[in-house]
């Protein structure tokens, strides 16, 4: 069901870096403080609206597919920390994706200045100058538009559509924040068209990570999921003091239209520590470039491979022919691609 664990590698890696890229932004909004008589509609769009304000937060993400006599879940952890519009946040994430008889572990870290990469609890440092290149070309992509942030991404998509018959719950607490419960069911055919929306913008952004990431389903396809949703309730709870989101919970109920099987989903997301300073530290023991090259073979945003993949299959002798080219190229990004052709040849 999971695919092999190379394929699991370069999503998890594409999962970690699509979300460096997401919580990027940072900005600075005075709002009026939210109560239990707010409008709902208007705390939906304000709260999706102000992910740019979150500065910096310790994330937790977890997923959880049943069905079918089988289970999968996921979870995503850790700091993140804005330096800045434009600039890639310091991060410190790690994933792990259990299902299927299979168990994998990712993570990445991101220190302003050096990059480092952990799978399957070994640690590898990325090089220096790949690391300062791949950083470099997020920053180049952002200032090529109006806007590198979540507010382009966003923008247009009205949130209180999201969901039919939307209540105003009141108070709950999210670790030690006070914020207002949202709560209700989805639209799912607004959401889908909105979500494709996002992810089209996502790709003209040329946000590092993103560009594996489908952006259009057919109208067939559409309908097929929409069908198949039978229940998708959402929960938001955004702070009372400054509208920023701090938990997103949602359930779900699908139902395969072959077998008649129904699997449950639920997904929650929690951001604690929101405008905090975070902690960042490098791993120790970390192992060369060239060994994770050996490890993580496919993964060709490090290297600026043009060849979708061909690190799969070169010897060891060639990833570090490969390895030691990227280090000579100094920066170069010509001379970086052209390295390529030692893999591809």
């Amino acid at each position: 069901m999971l695919g092999s664990g190379r394929p699991m590698t370069g999503r998890l890696l594409l999962f970690l870096s699509l979300s460096i890229a997401l919580i990027a932004g940072c900005g600075d909004a005075a709002v009026e403080p939210a109560s239990s008589s707010t409008d709902v509609n208007t705390l939906l769009r304000d709260t999706f609206r102000n992910l740019d304000q979150v500065k910096s937060a310790n994330l937790s993400a977890k997923l959880a597919v049943d069905g079918a006599g089988q289970s999968v879940t996921a979870s995503l952890n850790g700091p993140f920390e804005s330096q800045g519009k434009g600039k890639l946040p310091k991060v410190q994430l790690a994933a792990k994706l259990e299902g299927g008889g299979q168990n994998f572990a990712a993570g990445v870290t991101w220190l302003g200045d050096k990059g480092y990469v952990n799978l399957q609890g070994v640690n590898y440092e990325v090089s220096g100058l790949v690391a300062k290149q791949f950083a470099a070309g997020y920053e180049e992509a952002a200032k090529q538009q109006k806007s590198g942030s979540n507010t382009a991404l966003l923008l247009g998509i009205d949130f209180s559509k999201w969901l039919k018959n939307g209540r105003n719950e009141g108070d709950a607490k999210v670790g030690d924040t006070d914020t207002i419960k949202l709560t209700g069911e989805a639209d799912v055919a607004q959401v889908i068209a909105d979500v494709q929306r996002i992810a089209q913008k996502a790709s003209t952004l040329n946000i590092p990570g993103t560009q594996g990431v489908p952006s259009k389903l057919t109208p067939e396809q559409e309908q097929e999921i929409v069908k198949a949703v039978k229940k998708f309730a959402i929960e938001v709870y955004t702070g009372k003091e400054d509208r920023i989101l701090r938990k997103l919970v949602v359930n779900a109920d699908l139902q395969d239209p072959s077998s008649k099987q129904t699997s449950h989903l639920a997904f929650e997301l929690t951001l604690n520590g929101v405008g905090s300073d975070q902690d960042f530290s490098a791993p120790k023991n970390a192992k060369p470039f060239s060994e994770l090259l050996k490890a993580a073979k496919g993964f060709s945003e490090f290297g600026q491979s043009t060849s979708g993949g061909a690190v799969d299959g070169a010897s060891a002798d060639t990833v570090d022919k490969y390895a030691k080219c990227i280090g000579d190229a100094q920066g170069d990004t010509a001379k970086m691609q052209k390295c390529a052709d030692l893999i591809d040849g």
